[in-house]
């Protein structure tokens, strides 16, 4: 009786017979046996070879070979790398942008020359792998292995090999979101040199990118209404054609975000007598992420990359209970999925869960602990303190909820006018209103 089906090891047993066979291929028929199926030009011829997957196989080879007539399968001259390189590289120049034109000869130079000058036909994914392999730098090597899945995968649209050796997605593995609380970011900012605290600030406290910082004028910042316009990106050139070049932004749309309150005694600096069309950052800077390293381990905090602040602004809008809608605004992406692919597993309570495991909340607890014997407050008299009464609603709320649980509030910075509360262990209690975070 012939099979309906194939297993799953015949299945893929016949592909690698029809990868042999291009430009013929073995075809499985609904009555159980196998077809040849030839195509080339005007050129095409289909015939079953039988039930049995290895003598149809065996059969297709012969076929294959009296058709061709000893003429190549693929094509009449075997181009090396290089050569293919050369032609496909020229055939895309004038769609590309010219950042992207520079971005794509730095990943080819860093091609070595052995795997260059092999043939075609010869290159398998031992080979570029071993290439990869002598990239130090992480990025430039998962860039330069997507770089050469393209330029491959364009020589077989033109058939000069039959599968591509290396296939490789430009799309990096992602790494874990950072959350880190507003009240570290202000740590590390401050443990940074002063000339890179306004770029710094700007990420972590605006969601700002590097070459949105970078393109930023005076004029574009508000500090009275806590907006900034982000209207174009500045990026440098680097190597022969070393230029600077102002872009529109990366959805070629202009954006405004939210300021934190934290950002503006870092912008202060650079903002005030300044002339409002005058770059932020004067003169382009790409040694932030060595600045920002050497800040996060002056405090004791986990190594951030100059984009990690932007996820740091993200997550803390989140974990503030702010809607997906308004962060994607303030981060400028384009669609919500986005937003949410990249930030949609972290729930606010999640968050703040994490955010407890920072370096601030044991400083905050031991603040607590000291504070533990302070004398009995008088609620009253609190509320009628213009100076602590910053925000009237959560402090009442706040003290309202002290009563019920007969514990004193305590207020744990001169920062923060928001109030929080703590029973005789010093763990923090849920208050609606408080910027603390709570489990």
């Amino acid at each position: 009786m012939a099979k309906s089906s194939l297993s799953n090891r015949d299945q893929k047993r016949m592909v690698q017979m029809s990868n042999r066979l291009y430009p013929a291929k073995l075809r499985f028929l609904p009555n159980g046996s196998f077809q040849f199926d030839y195509r080339r030009g005007s050129t095409s011829t289909r015939l079953v070879l039988g039930n049995d997957l290895e003598q149809a196989y065996n059969r297709a080879l012969v076929l294959r070979k009296e058709l061709d007539n000893a003429i190549p399968v693929i094509s009449s001259r075997d181009l090396s790398l290089l050569e293919w390189h050369e032609q496909w590289a020229e055939s895309r120049k004038s769609k590309l942008a010219k950042t992207t034109q520079v971005a794509q000869r730095c990943y080819w130079e860093a091609v070595p020359e052995t795997l260059k000058h092999e043939s075609l036909s010869k290159i398998n994914g031992k080979m570029v792998e071993k290439a990869l392999a002598g990239i130090d730098a992480v990025v430039m090597r998962e860039n330069v292995g997507a770089y050469l899945s393209t330029c491959l995968r364009g020589a077989v649209t033109e058939k000069l090999i039959s599968q591509s050796p290396w296939v490789q997605s430009k799309k990096r593995k992602k790494r874990d979101v950072p959350v880190v609380s507003d009240d570290d970011l202000v740590r590390v900012i401050e443990a940074a040199s002063e000339s890179a605290r306004p770029a710094l600030a700007l990420a972590a406290f605006c969601g700002l990118r590097l070459a949105e910082v970078m393109g930023l004028k005076v004029g574009d910042i508000d500090l009275e209404q806590h907006l900034v316009h982000v209207r174009e990106n500045r990026i440098k050139l680097y190597g022969k054609e070393a230029e600077e070049v102002v872009k529109e932004t990366k959805t070629n749309e202009p954006r405004v975000a939210y300021m934190k309150d934290a950002a503006i005694p870092f912008l202060l600096p650079v903002y005030l007598n300044r002339d409002p069309e005058e770059p932020i950052i004067r003169k382009y800077r790409r040694d932030y992420v060595r600045r920002l390293e050497t800040a996060c381990a002056a405090v004791g905090l986990r190594k951030l990359t100059f984009h990690d602040l932007r996820h740091c602004y993200a997550t803390n809008l989140l974990s503030d209970g702010i809607g997906v809608e308004f962060v994607q605004g303030a981060l400028g992406h384009k669609t919500s999925s986005t937003t949410l692919d990249i930030y949609g597993h972290l729930k606010p309570l999640q968050i703040q869960k994490q955010l407890q495991n920072t370096k601030m909340i044991p400083a905050l607890l031991q603040s607590m602990k000291e504070w533990a014997d302070t004398p009995p407050v008088d609620y009253n008299e609190l509320l009628n303190d213009p100076g602590l009464n910053s925000h009237p609603v959560q402090t009442c709320q706040i003290l309202s909820n002290a009563k019920e649980n007969g514990v004193s509030p305590i207020k744990l910075t001169p920062r923060n006018p928001w109030w929080a509360m703590a029973d005789s262990d010093c763990r923090l209690l849920p208050c609606e209103g408080s910027t603390l975070p709570l489990s």
